[in-house]
């Protein structure tokens, strides 16, 4: 089966239409062939006889857009509007390109894909996202984009680690790692992603290793340029995810104050920017401090952390709660976490 048939059914699963996509109905890409006029009218005013750069540059800068939405807002309240610019993307591919753009075209699409693919695995419709991921898979394979198929790995990874699955979480980033020409960046995550996988099946000294391997790959991040979709890295970042993958052995006594370091200078470094990822380490941050019977600390935190959720919506904040209760439900008797656990009753995340 050849990329393009492949492509034409994972499109086909996502309710794409077969003339919205990069095909000829020979199974050639269709810069090779003329347009068949069989667009519907919804979309015809809005598509280009021809896609130049400036197609390319939109579609790439509303993944920009997107990203910084997801990650102020999480993906629950903006992934239809994704998908919507995701459908108008791939529909570019079915239009006659300018020479020399298919790769160009193809990549932006992937990555508009990684976007809204990432933005419905945050809202938890998994069989979604699973699908956006393929066929962002196949996009990003058809333009040669190493980098990005990458970053498709990742996100396919996450999701298999949150799903309950941390073996093919595992083998997804080991199968990245043998990529060539991996960014510090990319390499970070990527070993981050392990540490995440390894501590969901109980494995302490490979976890901790996975973060010492993570943590050498980030010291080198700004020897060589990072890849757009990649700037988010940043040490708040890194410290949170990390402290995140050391969460799951943590909750059993096992570098418990690495965690709490890492998550509590990843709350203090994100930006208003990074609402969303300042949640989340904020919330494992107090589930520690509750477990370590530093009870006022924790219940403060928490709290503080509850009034930022306003306007932001991800089923994984959501869950990050439900386990902020189930460690704190016990240590109701202390005034400062029943108000806690009140609290976050009141939000209806819990």
């Amino acid at each position: 089966m050849t990329a393009y048939e492949v492509l034409e059914r994972i499109a086909e699963g996502l309710g794409i239409p077969r003339h919205m996509m990069g095909l000829a109905y020979d199974g050639s890409p269709a810069s090779s062939h003329p347009q068949v006029d069989d667009t519907p009218r919804v979309f015809a005013d809005g598509l280009p006889e021809v896609v130049t750069l400036e197609e390319v540059d939109q579609i790439n800068s509303l993944s920009s857009l997107l990203t910084s939405w997801d990650f102020a807002h999480g993906g629950g309240i903006a992934r239809r509007a994704a998908e919507a610019h995701l459908r108008w993307g791939a529909s570019l591919l079915r239009q006659r390109r300018a020479d020399g753009l298919a790769s160009d075209l193809y990549s932006a699409v992937a990555r508009l894909g990684a976007v809204t693919g990432f933005m419905n695995f945050d809202a938890d419709n998994q069989t979604r996202a699973q699908k956006i991921f393929e066929f962002s898979s196949e996009c990003a394979v058809t333009a040669g984009n190493v980098n990005l198929q990458v970053k498709l790995l990742s996100h396919k990874a996450r999701q298999a680690i949150w799903c309950g699955s941390p073996t093919d979480g595992l083998r997804l980033l080991d199968t990245a790692l043998h990529f060539r020409g991996l960014t510090p960046a990319e390499r970070a995550m990527l070993h981050t992603g392990r540490a995440r996988a390894l501590a969901r099946m109980g494995l302490r000294a490979e976890t901790v290793a996975a973060v010492a391997a993570a943590d050498e790959a980030f010291d080198h991040i700004g020897s060589e340029p990072e890849r757009p979709w990649m700037t988010y890295y940043d040490q708040a970042q890194h410290l949170g995810d990390t402290g995140h993958a050391l969460f799951g052995i943590a909750t059993s006594g096992h570098a418990m104050q690495e965690a709490v370091q890492r998550l509590r200078a990843a709350v203090e470094g994100h930006g208003d920017a990074y609402a969303r990822s300042t949640v989340q380490s904020a919330v494992k941050l107090a589930s520690l401090l509750m477990l370590s019977g530093e009870l006022a600390e924790a219940a403060a935190l928490g709290i503080r952390t509850i009034r930022d959720i306003d306007g932001l919506k991800s089923a994984r904040v959501a869950e990050g709660l439900r386990e902020l209760v189930r460690v704190s439900v016990s240590r109701r008797g202390a005034p400062p976490v029943a108000e806690l656990c009140e609290a976050i009753f009141e939000t209806n995340y819990a």
